[in-house]
């Protein structure tokens, strides 16, 4: 498998066939799909034998799904039981549907860190031997979610898979989106993780620095990063394909369609993956 472009598909009001036809047609491969409570992927439903409801649409149109997604919280108390019982069952269905990644947060309660880990090690790493005994991998999506999310950067993963004592069947959804206004070299951690077989699957999001609005103000005061569609922010597309091919990289990058500037109707939002599809396209094609 080389490496495949898609996105995570976000069209809501839209059924699945229409978007498989539309995405197929204008040269996406691929496909993330959401899995949470009233998501586009109803996993009570697949579990109960209706899972050619997804893989006959994405199958007739040539789009393969590589990934299932929840993120949510599975360490906060409050929450974590509920979340985890439906991860569990989200974990059941892409077995179902020969997915073979399901993506997630580990999540956090703010607290210290070596208390977080000891609810990772309670809550969390049952969920990664749910995913081995079931052939699929979870990709930790590294979104800081407002600090509930330890699983955010190089220091953090290290730690996690330690403590799965390295175990294949959790790795990265990597973001390098949310590491450059962390100010994260996400060059590096790309090689080092790429390096180890880490990074099951990738998110393509870019990120745009107002440096005026940075330097009047500092990094404590919002507005002076905005994540946008590939190709309209810093990061170095070209940069980040050559360091996946240099590890043998073969998998997915899903566009993450988070910019504003083209969410306010089904047009705009394909009109910009249109442009991040073209800006990764180009990129790829260069890389070397």
């Amino acid at each position: 498998m080389a490496i495949k472009l898609g996105f995570h598909n976000l069209f809501r009001s839209k059924q699945l066939e229409e978007t498989a036809a539309w995405a197929r047609g204008v040269g996406f491969e691929t496909f993330e799909l959401a899995a949470g409570p009233g998501a586009i992927v109803d996993v009570d439903k697949v579990l109960a034998g209706g899972a050619g409801d997804v893989r006959e649409p994405c199958k007739k149109h040539s789009i393969e799904v590589t990934s299932l997604a929840y993120c949510v919280n599975h360490l906060e108390p409050g929450s974590r039981d509920n979340h985890n019982a439906h991860m569990r069952k989200v974990i059941e269905a892409a077995q179902q549907l020969d997915v073979g990644i399901v993506a997630c947060f580990v999540g956090g309660t703010g607290g210290a860190f070596f208390q977080e880990m000891g609810l990772f090690e309670e809550h969390f790493i049952p969920l990664v031997e749910h995913a081995r005994s079931h052939g699929v991998r979870l990709a930790i999506e590294n979104c800081p979610a407002g600090g509930s999310n330890i699983g955010r950067s190089p220091y953090f993963w290290r730690e996690i898979f330690a403590a799965c004592e390295d175990s294949p069947s959790l790795g990265l959804e990597f973001d390098p989106s949310h590491l450059v206004w962390l100010q994260v070299d996400w060059k590096k951690a790309l090689d080092e993780f790429s390096a180890r077989k880490k990074v099951f699957t990738l998110h393509a999001k870019d990120t745009a620095i107002d440096s005026t609005m940075l330097a009047d103000r500092g990094l404590y005061e919002p507005g002076w990063w905005a994540y946008k569609i590939p190709g309209l922010g810093v990061i170095d597309w070209k940069a980040l394909f050559g360091i996946l091919k240099k590890h043998g990289f073969s998998g997915a990058i899903n566009i993450e369609h988070e910019d504003g500037a083209y969410l306010a109707s089904d047009d705009k939002i394909k009109e910009g993956l249109l442009l991040g599809l073209k800006t990764l396209k180009e990129a790829l094609a260069a890389s070397t």
